[in-house]
C-alpha cells in the first residue's frame, strides 16, 4: 500500500508532509513534480538538437554505444582497405618475384609429405622419410628444433643458431634451433630427427608469418614453395634473397569451394600432388590436429581466440577420400605405413 501511495503522489505538486496520517494535513511542495513535468514535455515534443547532443554526451550508456559504433565502422573500413587495396597491391608487387613450381619434378618419384603432428614422436620414421626422392616439410617443420624436454645446458652454443619465438602459439613459445650442419649424434640426442628425419627437398614456407620466412629461410637450404595463394603476406627481403616458387591456384580454389573454410598447407599439397604423375607418396605427421603440434605445448593463438580458419573434420574426410581413390598415396600410421584408404589417426 505504501509503495502504491508514494507512486501515486509523484505527479502531484503538493504532498501531505505530516508524519501522522490521521492528523491534520501539512502541505509541502513535491520535490520531483517539476522534473517530472519537464520529462513529460520532452517525451511529448522531443528534445531540441542541442538538448539531444547534451543528453548523449552526459549518458555513459549512450556514449559507450556511440563509441562501439565508431569502432565497428573503423574496423569495417580497415577490412575494406585490406581486401580491396592492400592485398591486390601486395599480390601485384610479389607475384612477378615467384615462379611456378615445375610439376615434372614429381614424375615417377617417391615423395614424403611431412607434417608437424605430435603423433610423429611415437614413431621412428626418420630413415624412411629421408630415403624418399623428395621430402616436403611444412612451415615451422624444421627438423633441428631442440626438444622441449631437453635438459637446460645440454645444447652446445657452437651448434645453436638462435631462438625462434612462435607468436602464433598462444604461449608465444621459444624454440632453440640448431644449425643445418650439426653432427648426427648431437642432432639425434637433442631433436626429433629419429622420428622426422633431417633431409628436406622442398620447404612449404608459411605465407602468413614474415618472421617465420626470414628466420627459417636461412636454415632450409632447399627450394622454398608458397603453396597458399595469399602471397601478399610474403616478406619482400625473403623473396629477393632467394628463389621462391608457388603452386597453381586451382587446388586451393577447389578445396576452398568444397570445404567452405581455409585449407591447411598439408591438404593443399595433398590435393596438388594427387594431380601429378608422381610414383608414390607417403604422408607423415598429418592427422588433422588430432594430436597437436610436435614443437608446441600450447594451442595456436587463433584457436584459443575462436578464430581458427580450418575445419579439421572436413579436412580429415577429404584426405580419406584421396586415400581411397589414389592407390599411389599412403598414410604412415603409428606402427608402420598403412595401406591406402586407411583412416587418419
Amino acid at each position: 500500500f505504501a509503495l502504491y501511495h508514494v507512486g501515486y503522489k509523484l505527479d502531484e505538486p503538493v504532498l501531505n508532509g505530516s508524519p501522522q496520517r490521521l492528523g491534520p494535513p501539512v502541505p509541502v511542495d513535491n520535490p520531483v513534480a517539476s522534473a517530472l513535468a519537464r520529462e513529460r514535455a520532452v517525451l511529448a515534443d522531443g528534445p531540441a538538437p542541442v538538448a539531444r547532443a547534451k543528453l548523449l554526451w552526459l549518458s555513459p550508456a549512450a556514449a559507450g554505444y556511440a563509441m562501439r559504433c565508431v569502432q565497428q565502422g573503423v574496423m569495417r573500413a580497415g577490412e575494406g582497405v585490406e581486401r580491396h587495396i592492400v592485398r591486390p597491391v601486395g599480390v601485384t608487387v610479389r607475384r612477378p618475384l615467384l615462379h611456378q613450381l615445375d610439376e615434372e619434378m614429381f614424375t615417377d618419384r617417391s615423395v614424403a609429405l611431412v607434417g608437424n603432428a605430435t603423433s610423429l614422436k611415437t614413431c621412428q620414421f626418420g630413415e624412411d622419410i629421408d630415403a624418399h626422392d623428395i621430402v616436403i616439410r611444412m612451415n615451422v617443420g624444421y627438423p633441428l628444433i631442440v626438444k622441449k624436454d631437453c635438459p637446460e645446458g645440454m645444447v652446445p652454443d657452437e651448434h645453436l643458431v638462435g631462438t625462434f619465438i612462435d607468436r602464433h602459439s598462444s604461449g608465444s613459445e621459444m624454440h632453440q634451433v640448431l644449425a643445418p650442419d650439426v653432427p648426427d649424434d648431437i642432432a639425434g640426442a637433442l631433436t626429433h630427427i629419429a622420428a622426422v628425419g633431417r633431409r628436406t627437398t622442398l620447404w612449404s614456407c608459411s605465407t602468413a608469418d614474415r618472421k617465420r620466412q626470414r628466420f627459417f629461410g636461412q636454415l632450409f637450404q632447399c627450394q622454398a614453395v608458397a603453396c597458399h595463394p595469399d602471397v601478399h603476406h610474403l616478406s619482400l627481403p625473403f623473396l629477393l634473397s632467394r628463389q621462391v616458387a608457388h603452386l597453381p591456384r586451382t587446388p586451393y580454389r577447389r578445396l576452398r569451394k568444397t570445404l567452405t573454410s581455409d585449407p591447411t598447407s598439408g591438404l593443399i599439397w595433398i590435393e596438388y600432388l594427387s594431380g601429378t604423375k608422381l610414383g608414390r607418396m607417403t604422408i607423415y605427421g598429418i592427422d588433422s590436429y588430432a594430436s597437436g603440434h610436435i614443437n608446441r605445448t600450447t594451442d595456436p593463438k587463433l584457436k584459443v581466440q575462436g578464430r581458427w580458419p580450418h575445419d579439421p573434420i572436413l579436412e580429415r574426410l577429404r584426405i580419406e577420400a584421396v586415400l581411397r581413390r589414389d592407390r599411389r598415396i599412403t598414410l604412415a600410421g603409428p606402427a608402420n605405413s598403412q595401406p591406402a584408404g586407411s583412416a587418419l589417426t
